[in-house]
């Protein structure tokens, strides 16, 4: 068996890359490179799709939730968030985390009763009869942090008991979870 044809068009001369001794030694070198390319098998593989998304996610979603961004904000920014009901509780400032958040308003001007509320020194409440929650907004007006698991199957904004979830950010997140619908409310 010997070598397949080398295309003769690769050796023909060019006119405007040599003088009238011969071929150049950048075209003599790339005509080698070329003979050796057609002689070589070449074998590529290349990482699929679903490897590259699920390596993406992994480094997407941050467990650290000790080095957290600011909780709530008064608008979004470049973290996943939800926008959520604000309310007072013994006269700080509280927000509302249940989920779907037409739970959080009693539709007077309360909390309703088994709402779970997060005051700005991060402390939890459920309100009740012993912790009231006054002056709640009449829609959901600051944005609170969601949190996410490395799927994007869970999405709280409570993440008090569960594992494995973290903050994201907003562009992660949507290359994460696509078209899916968010079940926060």
């Amino acid at each position: 068996m010997g070598h397949p044809p080398v295309d003769t068009a690769i050796d023909a001369p060019s006119a405007s890359t040599e003088d009238a001794a011969g071929p150049s030694r950048p075209n003599l070198a790339r005509r080698r490179l070329l003979r050796v390319g057609v002689l070589v098998p070449s074998v590529y593989t290349l990482a699929g799709g679903a490897a590259t998304a699920a390596a993406s996610t992994l480094a997407c979603v941050n467990t650290n939730l000790a080095s957290e961004p600011t909780r709530f904000t008064a608008g979004p920014d470049k973290w996943y968030r939800s926008q959520v009901y604000d309310g007072k509780v013994s006269g700080q400032a509280a927000h509302c985390v249940s989920t779907p958040q037409n739970a959080c308003s009693d539709g007077n001007g309360g909390g309703q009763i088994g709402s779970v509320w997060v005051k700005n020194d991060n402390s939890r409440i459920v309100a009740g009869p012993g912790t009231q929650v006054n002056n709640v907004t009449s829609k959901p007006t600051s944005y609170g942090l969601v949190y996410v698991d490395q799927k994007g199957t869970i999405s709280t904004l409570d993440p008090t008991g569960k594992t494995g979830v973290g903050y994201a950010s907003l562009l992660c997140v949507n290359s994460m979870i696509g078209a899916s619908i968010s079940k926060l409310g």
